[in-house]
């Protein structure tokens, strides 16, 4: 059967930017459908079959009135059999479809009905697959679109190339807080694909290790390799004295109090609450060489230094900034416009958002938790206008 991994990617949501609208219906174009099925089952893991069968071909008058002309008119009907490979088991589905040609040129018309019906009966066949080739758009409630994070985690991580967009994605992880709506499994199943990414590119277990030690971690692994020359230098010393009885003990953490901080502090996914954390334990961080260390690490994988007398330094670029400051206004004027209420039809809800569809887009890439919040804005004004409409139950995809 299906891998954990194909699994997973099955029972994912439709992102709302994939779809396309046309005659007041959502539809996904051919070419997503199938870039979906090469992304989900493999090139070489699905097939289809399509069998084709004209229903109607006539002359008919086209074009203005003032300039008449004859042309065809043809219409197709077609069946298409997917075929997935899953391990050993053979998966099959069918869909049908029909396609309407019209053209001055019998063999263009012939052409354009005979694609729109293969195209329309192949969407419909991968539709029984799940949310992704479109079935969700059959929901009326649209329950089955929305922002994906294991897709977007999953293709962010296959698309790594380099060790250096390797560790971006890793910031980029943990930034937008992804764990935060993954479950156990699909954790798991990132994990793994995140191991056999490094393999590929040839990052080392121990080096990857080490950036995720804490603190305590890592100063025992220094302190394994000095291990041999402190013996050394230990042989040409004369012994040391033993410590007085009445010497008093360090008033620093032992391992076993520092062990527990050194957990929470890996936990600190924010400058915000790195800095919250900060104050909270200033008096067991002050004068502990490991916990200090560890707070300079935290703070710099969250893009900004914590200097000698406290103070915020922010190390982030000035241009990502601004970047993302344009982001957010464009995300207020966006909202602020569609909720005008002037904005009163579904069509003039999507007049806006095929308007700005590529800045839309370029938000998904570079901010998926605002593209999702956008999104999520949208849908609720397209679900408030359509509350009085009554749609046909077969919604083109």
């Amino acid at each position: 059967m299906f891998t954990k991994d194909q699994d997973q990617a099955l029972k994912g949501k439709l992102d709302p930017g994939h779809t396309k609208k046309r005659d007041g219906f959502d539809y996904i174009e051919a070419w997503r459908a199938m870039e979906t099925a090469n992304e989900i089952f493999g090139f070489e893991g699905w097939d289809r079959e399509t069998d084709t069968r004209m229903t109607a071909e006539y002359e008919r008058e086209m074009g203005p009135e003032n300039r008449k002309y004859m042309g065809w008119a043809v219409s197709y009907t077609a069946r298409s059999t997917i075929t997935v490979r899953a391990g050993d088991v053979v998966i099959r589905r069918q869909g049908t479809g029909a396609g309407h040609g019209y053209d001055r040129d019998r063999g263009k018309a012939h052409e354009s009905a005979i694609k729109e019906a293969e195209s329309d009966a192949m969407k419909r066949a991968l539709s029984s697959f799940g949310n992704r080739f479109g079935l969700a758009l059959y929901d009326k409630e649209r329950a089955g679109v929305g922002f994906d994070w294991y897709a977007k985690a999953t293709q962010e991580l296959d698309a790594c190339a380099t060790k250096t967009a390797y560790k971006k994605w890793r910031k980029w992880f943990a930034d937008e807080k992804f764990i935060d709506h993954l479950d156990g499994d699909q954790v798991k199943l990132i994990e793994g694909k995140a191991k056999d990414v490094k393999e590929k590119l040839g990052i080392t277990e121990d080096a990857e290790e080490r950036k995720k030690q804490p603190p305590a971690e890592k100063a025992k692994t220094k302190a394994k390799k000095s291990e041999p020359k402190k013996k050394a230098a230990a042989s040409k010393k004369p012994a040391a004295e033993k410590p007085s009885p009445n010497a008093k003990a360090s008033d620093e953490p032992g391992v076993e109090e520092v062990a527990p901080l050194i957990k929470e502090l890996s936990l600190q996914r924010t400058k915000d609450d790195l800095i919250e954390w900060v104050a909270k334990n200033a008096s067991e961080i002050q004068g502990n060489a490991e916990l200090e260390e560890g707070v300079r690490d935290r703070a710099k994988a969250l893009g900004f230094e914590i200097g000698e007398g406290g103070e915020i330094i922010d190390t982030s670029s000035e241009d990502e900034e601004r970047a993302a400051e344009e982001a957010e206004k464009f995300k207020e004027a966006f909202l602020k416009t569609l909720k005008d209420e002037r904005r009163n039809t579904i069509e003039l809800v999507d007049r806006l958002v095929d308007k700005y569809r590529e800045r839309l887009d370029a938000i998904a890439e570079d901010y998926p938790v605002m593209h999702r919040e956008i999104f999520e804005d949208i849908n609720e004004k397209r679900k408030e206008l359509a509350d009085d409409l009554v749609l046909d139950d077969d919604i083109p995809i």
